[in-house]
């Protein structure tokens, strides 16, 4: 889970449960957040090194932040390599608000739509897509993306609320108070209708 505080970096919180045995070593030093009340921290032990008020617990939530209990953080700087997916991200998580980012991933990866596999791959294997299937305005791709995102281009990308997608088992939902913004092909992303939603809203 992501925190995006004004004015800061966005932070990974990771739960308690999914973080390895032994790692986390309660340390005596608290501090309090003005928003989020008081924090525990913890020293970081793994490969032989240990780091001091490493990590931090959030231990008296108000109820609006309860999405963070039995979560741990770890500030930037403190870790040896912090990864997204597969691969390795320099300096803290990404703030998606601010940047476009393209992640690689091994999760196994199904698309359908009704009992029909419209797409499909495997961990570390190749891509397999129906394109015979691609009849309606659920799939779309850039088949000559922006130097910042060239890796996406003629890749096929799927609208998850106009067709089934799951990703390692998992269907994609929204958060809590997240929403979508349509986009896409037939939804008015072109360059035009981007100037002219620049142009509205000043």
């Amino acid at each position: 889970m992501l925190l995006h505080e004004p004015g800061r970096y966005p932070v990974a919180y990771f739960l308690l449960t999914d973080v390895a045995a032994g790692v986390l070593e309660q340390a005596e030093h608290t501090t309090h957040h003005r928003d989020l009340g008081a924090m525990s921290w913890y020293s970081v032990r793994a490969g032989g090194q240990s780091k001091q008020r490493a990590a931090w617990q959030h231990v008296d939530l108000p109820d609006y932040a309860e999405g963070l209990k039995e979560r741990v953080a770890s500030p930037g700087g403190r870790w040896d390599g912090f990864f997204e997916e597969y691969e390795r991200i320099v300096g803290h998580a990404a703030d998606t608000y601010r940047r476009m980012g393209i992640r690689s991933t091994n999760r196994h990866l199904v698309v359908r739509n009704s009992d029909q596999v419209v797409a499909e791959q495997a961990p570390s294997g190749p891509v397999r897509v129906r394109m015979q299937l691609l009849r309606h305005r659920a799939a779309w791709s850039y088949e000559d993306a922006w130097d910042e995102v060239r890796r996406s281009s003629g890749m096929v990308s799927f609208e998850p609320d106009e067709i089934e997608v799951s990703l390692g088992g998992v269907r994609p939902r929204l958060e809590p108070g997240q929403s979508v913004v349509s986009h896409g092909v037939g939804r008015n992303l072109d360059l035009d209708g981007a100037r002219g939603r620049g142009s509205e809203h000043g």
